[in-house]
């Protein structure tokens, strides 16, 4: 979990990790040089959670993307994920799609999620167009990246990509590589987390579009 000035949301993101019932796992917080009560709030969530690690480095001005790819390389577990700071995922996210990459060939699963507003409602429950609804399928991700905040991998489709790299969107463009790798997907149909949406999301629309454009033709490659 990066984590970069965003101490208003972080300690309910934080409980709710707490709440989980999957419960051998490790939290590895990276503080990405926060001014503001980040840390304040991770050291007491530490007192209540054991299974937290807490490490600290300077802003890296990149989306954090550099503060998850550091986080990564200190996980020790089977499976991966990562969580945003300012989201919440409910108490069977761990177990649900920990089971689904125990007992299937899945690589990578993913799951749906709930969108929340600048004011703290609940939107609407995040609905892949329906041309990308049903089983998975490589093809899906021609058309760009739904698989949204709620998805682990293993450690092994991790390890054959590398890092993620410094783009708006950094997640399909992961999803992509490890698609290219011949990892499998597998579409959780369960409602696992909640989006938030807030004034400090860091994607810029421009750029994104652009990055997801060239994204899509990277896609082009699959079969």
């Amino acid at each position: 979990m990066p984590s970069y000035n965003q101490g208003k949301f972080l300690e309910n993101c934080l409980k709710a990790v707490n709440f989980q019932t999957f419960k051998d796992y490790e939290l590895i917080i990276v503080n990405d040089g926060s001014s503001d009560d980040t840390e304040k709030i991770i050291k007491e969530e530490i007192k209540k959670n054991y299974r937290i690690r807490y490490l600290e480095r300077e802003h890296g001005g990149d989306r954090g993307i550099s503060a998850l790819n550091f986080g990564l390389t200190q996980a020790k577990g089977k499976y991966l994920t990562f969580l945003s700071s300012d989201n919440m995922y409910f108490s069977k996210f761990f177990e649900k799609l920990s089971q689904i990459l125990r007992d299937t060939r899945a690589d990578f699963v993913f799951a749906d999620f709930l969108q929340m507003d600048m004011d703290g409602q609940i939107v609407y429950e995040f609905l892949r167009p329906e041309y990308l609804r049903g089983p998975f399928t490589i093809e899906h991700l021609k058309f760009g990246y739904t698989m949204g905040i709620c998805f682990m991998y293993t450690r092994e489709i991790k390890e054959k990509v590398g890092e993620y790299r410094d783009v708006t969107c950094s997640d399909y463009e992961m999803a992509v590589r490890m698609a290219l790798k011949g990892a499998e997907f597998y579409h959780l149909e369960s409602i696992l987390g909640v989006n938030r949406q807030h004034d400090k999301q860091v994607s810029k629309m421009e750029k994104m579009e652009k990055d997801v454009e060239n994204v899509q033709n990277l896609a082009q490659g699959l079969r």
